[in-house]
């Protein structure tokens, strides 16, 4: 359930300057072009590349003056990565670049050294976003650069990381048929109906800073933390909820079933009392035979565990609800293995007693009976 999931060279001096760098103070020293993936592991072998059907956006800077002004990057027939516009490296001068999927979006502010996302409403918008690390102090030999930490490259890196969180449910049923020592037969019925996620945060801002004095090479950016550490946004509290209806889904025993796709959600720490999933089940118990409980309810459970206290940045989530056919009688699974199918511990969904008489109590009255 994690995330399946989940150093840079000195800042120049005045690179928050708007001047922009002109054809004519570009060199004949090659042209720059960017190799992109998203980032597994610091290796272009080893990490997923970057879809060649999409284009991303790049800002750039050198020597204190914008180089490349939101520019979109596309791959070419020539399997590089560039702008429309030819880009001549700066004779001279290094340059540091950032990119970020998808291009042109709204509600992104880039500077030298911070990344600004506010207002974003991941639920309406349900698009990847990506960052990459900022590459600081490239030349037109990019595996020269030292630190780039990067081998094989032909090209400026664009490691992405994800901004949001990704998440998704799957329903398990473990067992739906149970044979006692003596004899006893019982199978249950399980059907299912909406599954419902609520108390989403759904919209919020995010903050990423360069750390100074860092490079060359590929930098990390800082992430922002909340009072726990957790890499999230900052929610401007509106919520939503997320739901599918599984009435017509079979569910074989034992066997994993998608209940709610893969969906983006803002990063955000999870609360006993906020995020909740429900889901409506109508199961039938029958006993040898003879049909002995037939209940309709929803059950409701907190997404915030012990294990998983929040949706970070870059986490990919996914939740496993197994639902046990006599949960509402007792626990109604293994303790030890909740996915046994030939195994549920039904010990505390038998119904049993514990009789027991309690002491005489002396009230103290006398009446009579006249005959």
């Amino acid at each position: 359930m994690t995330g399946r999931l989940r150093a840079i060279v000195i800042i120049l001096l005045g690179l928050v300057s708007c001047t922009k760098v002109t054809q004519e103070t570009r060199s004949n020293s090659g042209e720059v072009n960017f190799v992109a993936w998203n980032y597994k592991a610091a290796t272009r072998i080893t990490g997923p590349e970057f879809p060649r059907e999409e284009s991303f956006g790049a800002y750039a800077w050198a020597g204190g003056a914008v180089f490349m002004d939101d520019e979109t990057i596309t791959y070419q027939d020539d399997d590089t990565w560039k702008p429309s516009v030819k880009y001549l490296w700066p004779s001279g001068q290094t340059v540091d670049f950032f990119c970020y999927y998808p291009a042109h979006m709204g509600g992104l502010e880039v500077s030298p050294n911070r990344v600004y996302y506010s207002g974003i409403d991941v639920h309406t918008m349900q698009q990847d976003i990506l960052y990459s690390s900022m590459a600081v102090g490239y030349t037109s030999d990019p595996e020269s650069v030292e630190g780039a930490s990067v081998s094989g490259i032909d090209g400026v890196p664009a490691l992405f990381r994800h901004a949001l969180a990704k998440v998704q449910v799957m329903v398990l049923v473990p067992y739906i048929h149970k044979e006692e020592p003596d004899g006893t037969i019982t199978d249950w019925d399980v059907k299912v109906g909406t599954i419902t996620l609520s108390g989403i945060k759904n919209k919020g801002s995010c903050e990423l800073l360069l750390p100074e004095d860092e490079g060359p090479g590929p930098v990390s950016w800082t992430l922002p933390s909340d009072e726990h550490g957790y890499h999230v946004w900052t929610s401007d509290g509106d919520t939503v909820s997320v739901s599918n209806d599984l009435s017509t889904t079979e569910l074989p025993p034992g066997q994993k079933i998608t209940a709610i796709e893969d969906f983006y959600v803002l990063p955000q720490a999870l609360s006993p009392d906020g995020q909740q999933v429900s889901i409506e089940l109508d199961i039938k118990t029958t006993r040898n035979g003879v049909l002995i409980i037939d209940e309709q309810y929803t059950a409701t459970a907190n997404l915030y565990r012990k294990s998983l206290p929040a949706w970070q940045m870059n986490q990919a989530v996914t939740y496993v609800l197994y639902l046990s056919p006599t949960v509402s009688n007792g626990s109604g699974g293994n303790p030890d293995n909740p996915a046994t199918p030939d195994d549920p511990d039904l010990s505390d969904a038998i119904i049993t007693f514990d009789p027991a008489t309690s002491g005489w109590e002396n009230i103290g009255l006398e009446t009579s009976i006249n005959l």
